[in-house]
């Protein structure tokens, strides 16, 4: 079967090259008697498919360009911070020091330029942790855009498989019509790309690709113990500081941003994914003893992913929440001798209220607590003990 989707390097040089620093992905090359669309390095006949199924190549593919691009674009912000440079390339060194130029002493500018390099060495670690969350927000925002656009063109698509394969029906079931049609015809029909073939090939993997993405950022590492494997999309060949920064996980207010984008991700591929049964094979939609709870989608894997890095991301934000109610209890309980309960109330309270896979905290929520009560039992007994004495 021929390839749908062909790499530049694998075509005549008869189409334009395709931009390659643009910031979205575009056709930047059509030929006209070819009916040729480049779209970053990949390339599509377009007259080879129907229309509709045409329209569905495409815009996969400018999803998948987008992908790649975020991730890059990810990777280049990074490694510029690191350098020294601000996330629009930008030396943040000289930022705001241009009245500062103008100064004749020697000493003066060796020490701004010593506290400068500390403020500097610090700041690129925060700086980093913030692009992660920034791309993590930018890649949700994504899938939650296309996924719903590639679905609905992926049902008009389907609606006209279906009309096509009732013409063929009606024309196989006319006198003489199936004697017109030859083997290679058969062939063509049989190894006709579908809706199901290409979600399959370039919508899955793209997704699975962006989903990694979105849970390396957001989460950094595993949970100590977890199952789950994460694995970098980016920064593999950068220095050992940068790796350092971008495996670590986020502070406990990046987490929780992140923590609802991961959820609403989830949401987004679980909707999807439900609509997905309307996408199915044509010969499954003929086959009535096929039900629905037989069916497995081919956003499955991804969903589980999705729900993974939710769950993780979840338990952490149960730990850093019981971590910061202990401190406020303990600090309560040593300093005026109160067993703050409300507190405690309180946390287990907004948790509820935030988290979306609270069964699957429970654990997380039972040892948290009772770090708080024995926390603030150490801080009654040091204020006991102060008084005493």
């Amino acid at each position: 079967r021929k390839e749908y989707l062909e790499k530049e390097d694998d075509l005549d040089g008869s189409a334009n090259k395709g931009s390659s620093g643009g910031s979205t992905p575009r056709s930047s090359g059509q030929n006209s008697s070819e009916g040729v669309f480049t779209i970053d390095k990949h390339r599509i006949r377009v007259r080879n498919y129907p229309p509709a199924l045409a329209c569905l190549l495409l815009q996969c593919t400018h999803f998948r360009s987008l992908v790649e691009k975020a991730i890059s674009n990810t990777e280049t912000t990074t490694e510029r911070i690191f350098r020294g440079e601000g996330p629009d390339g930008f030396d943040s060194a000289s930022t705001g020091s241009f009245g500062e130029e103008k100064r004749s002493s020697s000493d003066n500018s060796l020490l701004e330029s010593t506290a400068s390099q500390r403020s500097r060495d610090k700041r690129w670690k925060y700086d980093v942790l913030e692009s992660r969350v920034a791309a993590t927000l930018r890649s949700v925002s994504l899938a939650k855009s296309w996924l719903p656009r590639l679905l609905q063109i992926g049902l008009a698509t389907l609606e006209a498989e279906k009309r096509q394969a009732a013409r063929r029906a009606t024309k196989k079931s006319m006198p003489g019509g199936g004697k017109g049609s030859s083997k290679n015809e058969e062939n063509k029909d049989e190894n006709d790309l579908t809706v199901h073939k290409v979600f399959g090939s370039i919508v899955t993997p793209t997704l699975r690709r962006l989903v990694e993405h979105i849970a390396f950022c957001a989460l950094g590492c595993a949970n100590q113990g977890s199952k789950f494997k994460l694995g970098a999309t980016f920064g593999k060949s950068s220095s050992d500081r940068l790796q350092m920064i971008l495996k670590s996980p986020l502070p406990p207010t990046q987490t929780a941003k992140c923590a609802l984008e991961l959820a609403d991700l989830a949401a987004a591929i679980q909707e999807s994914n439900d609509s997905m049964y309307s996408l199915r094979p044509l010969e499954d939609d003929e086959d009535g003893a096929k039900q629905r709870a037989e069916y497995k989608s081919p956003l499955e894997g991804c969903l589980k992913m999705a729900n993974d890095a939710v769950v993780m991301i979840e338990r952490r934000v149960c730990i850093y929440s019981f971590d910061a109610c202990a401190r406020k209890c303990s600090l309560s309980a040593s300093g005026s001798g109160t067993f703050d309960g409300e507190s405690l109330l309180q946390c287990v309270q907004k948790l509820s209220e935030d988290l979306k896979r609270p069964e699957d905290c429970s654990s997380e929520v039972e040892k948290g607590s009772y770090l708080v009560v024995q926390k603030c039992c150490e801080g009654l007994n040091s204020y006991i003990k102060d008084r005493s004495d």
